[in-house]
């Protein structure tokens, strides 16, 4: 039963997928672009963004390992702040990325004491708190395992209720994939129906007459000595025809 719902659930999960990705294909066929001020501002439903006038927070970036080891950092997640409003106080936006030289700067950062790294940020200010452009996929809590949202509201005590992560480079799989999604979740689908209700019972035992040897049971079997009557009777007539045929 637990399979099954697993596969309900992927198969949906499909469907959803790429309706999003038709939906994303022909609404925004470019990123749509907005500062991050007027993005919190307006919060647009538009999922592929590219958000300019940010400062990314590298010292307060949260991180993700492949392995027990700390230092196998796979993920940042970065808090976002506008240019003009450098408020520390809420933390809307967090930008998940892989970049390696984020990731080494950030391992760099954690490795320094605390008047090392006052010295370096101050020489270093620009690629501590760097500004650039982020293009990348919206991913809202709805979309999010709650276990997630509940982990970095953990990290984060300043996450805004409605905070929204940014995934780096990601975009719209295209008309074609969401197609395809589609197709593979309703094909699942049709599976899953004909698995559960497709198969064919075997008959209840108890109501299945035993099989009988007999064809005429009951009062219409043979005697022995109907029997042998019509065995001698054959027997006759194939000598019979025999003489004949002589």
């Amino acid at each position: 039963m637990r399979l099954k719902i697993i596969l309900f659930g992927l198969a949906c999960y499909a469907i959803y997928s790429g309706f999003v990705d038709i939906r994303e294909s022909l609404a925004n066929p470019e990123a749509l672009q907005y500062t991050v001020t007027s993005y919190i501002t307006e919060r647009p439903t538009g999922e592929w963004v590219t958000l300019t006038e940010g400062n990314l927070d590298i010292p307060d970036a949260a991180y993700e390992t492949s392995s027990e080891d700390d230092d196998d950092v796979s993920k940042l997640y970065v808090p976002v702040y506008s240019i003009d409003e450098f408020d520390y106080e809420t933390i809307n936006i967090l930008f998940v990325t892989d970049d390696a030289e984020l990731i080494a700067l950030l391992q760099q950062i954690n490795a320094m004491g605390e008047d090392e790294f006052m010295e370096f940020a101050f020489e270093n200010i620009e690629r501590v708190f760097p500004e650039d452009d982020l293009t990348g996929m919206i991913r809202t809590q709805q979309s999010m395992e709650s276990d997630d949202v509940s982990d970095l509201q953990g990290l984060y005590p300043s996450l805004a209720p409605d905070f929204v992560l940014l995934e780096d480079g990601a975009m719209p799989g295209g008309i074609l994939w969401g197609l395809t999604l589609i197709a593979g979740g309703l094909v699942l689908l049709a599976l899953l129906f004909f698995w559960i209700f497709g198969r064919k019972r075997k008959p209840d035992s108890d109501n299945t007459p035993p099989p009988s040897n007999d064809a005429n049971s009951g009062d219409g079997q043979l005697t022995a000595e109907q029997r042998e009557a019509l065995m001698q009777a054959l027997r006759e007539r194939t000598a019979e025809q025999s003489r004949n045929s002589a």
